[in-house]
Parts: structure tokens; sequence; C-alpha cells
């Protein structure tokens, strides 16, 4: 038997920093999307223990790993189980998309299902909250809240209709780095209900206007290179936003009919500097 889960990337449409916590860590306000450029999991039986492999060799296949880590804590519950996981790797990493976290709540659900332990959503959650602030959003995914650092989850009745262009560096960010150089700024003139009420419409244009990133400017004093290209995209009149933490941007199109995605991608790829990839995605799955 193989249990096959996929892995949503996400975005954030919308992030602010609202201070820093006595232990360390920052409170965020963010909205969340998954979209559908995603990593895909395969869960086989095994006789006992956990085992990952994955086709991309720069990543560990061990606690290391966020997927790895969820499969032990699930299996540390269950005695006597064994699973086997092979990861396919799509998501790039340090890239702001979530992707480890996302992987880790694949697995939460896959091996609900391979094991068959019919745990709710509920009693699966305490274990995505374990695992990291980003890991409770995922396991449902879709349009949602993060408040407190990250881990208070609302997920939104929502569906918005978008299209938007990934655009990956050749290389990623470090998340405790950028956070480091965070400090408080001057708050923006909209709010998060302007956000709501746009993606609500799957409003592109209104959207475009109010996509806002408090990272953004840390992000760019590791990495200057992504604010010139963000400069040249918005010349060019692309909506363009740094995701989470970085490295990854993504452009927020006018449409979402194929013909013209795909036209909109080849002119976004020619803004582009070499070594720089640009993949398509929907945030309908």
């Amino acid at each position: 038997m193989q249990i096959i889960e996929f892995a949503p990337a996400k975005i954030n449409l919308w992030l602010r920093v609202l201070g820093k916590l006595p232990d360390g860590y920052h409170q965020v306000e963010t909205i969340l999307q998954t979209i559908s450029f995603a990593d895909k999991l395969m869960l086989e039986p095994a006789a006992q223990g956990v085992s990952l492999t994955c086709d991309d060799a720069r990543l560990p296949c061990n606690e290391h790993n966020l997927a790895y880590r969820a499969a032990a804590l699930v299996a540390s519950q269950v005695p006597g189980q064994g699973v086997h996981i092979y990861l396919e790797k799509r998501i790039p990493w340090r890239a702001g998309l979530g992707g480890g976290s996302s992987d880790a709540a694949a697995v939460l659900r896959g091996l609900n299902r391979l094991w068959r332990l019919n745990w709710s959503r509920e009693q699966l959650l305490p274990l995505a909250q374990a695992l990291g602030a980003d890991v409770p959003f995922f396991l449902q995914g879709g349009t949602g809240i993060g408040r407190g650092r990250g881990d208070e989850i609302e997920i939104l009745p929502l569906q918005p209709d978008l299209a938007i262009v990934l655009i990956q560096p050749p290389f990623g960010l470090s998340t405790p780095r950028v956070y480091s150089r965070w400090s408080p700024g001057p708050q923006p003139v909209w709010a998060l209900p302007d956000v709501l009420r746009a993606l609500e419409q799957s409003d592109h244009e209104a959207l475009g206007h109010l996509l806002h990133n408090d990272l953004e400017g840390p992000a760019f004093t590791l990495a200057p290179q992504l604010a010139a290209v963000k400069r040249r995209l918005l010349l060019a009149g692309f909506p363009c936003l740094l995701s989470g933490s970085g490295a990854c941007l993504f452009v927020l199109l006018p449409e979402t009919a194929a013909d013209r995605t795909h036209s909109w991608l080849q002119d976004i790829r020619r803004l582009l500097p070499p070594a720089y990839r640009a993949f398509l995605a929907k945030t309908r799955l």
C-alpha cells in the first residue's frame, strides 16, 4: 500500500512584524495562501522505524529534516509501526515558501491515512505545533491568518482565484538572519481587513496595491540584488513582493486566463538576471 500526499508551497500576501517577544521570537500578523506549486511525498509501510529518501541530494534525510521529524513524532505514539517516505522536492528551500513545514504536515496527514489512525485535525494540531510555526496552517491549507509567532492559525472560508509567478533566485536566505535585521518602522496606510476584502473578491488590481511584507527591508539589506529585481518588475507594471523571509519573490498577475499568464511569464523571465528561475502557480489547487 502506498499513500501519496502533496505538500503545497505558500506565499505571504501580507506580513506585519508587531514586535519581538521575550523569548526571542517575533509576533506577527500574516495572510498565508497555499498555491499549486508543491512537493510530492510517497509513504509506504515498513517493518519498523522511519526512513526517508529524497531526490534532492542537498537535503538531509534524518532528524534535521522536518518530514523525518514529523514521522518520528507520530511513530513515537504508535508503537510497532514503520514507514519509508520518498520525497520529490520541488519547493526551493530557504525561500520563504514553507516547503519544510508543508512536507511535515503532509507526513502527518499521510501517516494518519497509512496507519488508519483516524485522528481528527484537533488531534493532529498539537503535533503540528510541536514541529514548527507554519506546520499547523499546512494541515489544511487554503487561505489563513497567522498570529502570535505565526502558529495561531485561523483558516478562512475563501477561495481566491489568483495566478502568480514565483521567482527563485540562485541563493537562499536564513530566516533568523532576516529577522535579526528587523527593526520597527512606519505602519502601512492600509490594514489586514483591506487585503481580506480584495481576496474575497479576487480583485487582482486592488490586491496588487495592498501587498506588504515587513521583512522585505531586512531581506534586501542581506541581498540587495533582490531589491533591484523587484524594482525592475515594478517598473514593468508587475506587482511584486518577497514571500515570508525570502529569498523567493512572487508576482501577482492581472488575470488567470492560461494564454495571458503564459505570455506574462515569458515577459517576466526576460526581466530576470541569469540563473533566476520563474514558475507559474495558482491559488486554486
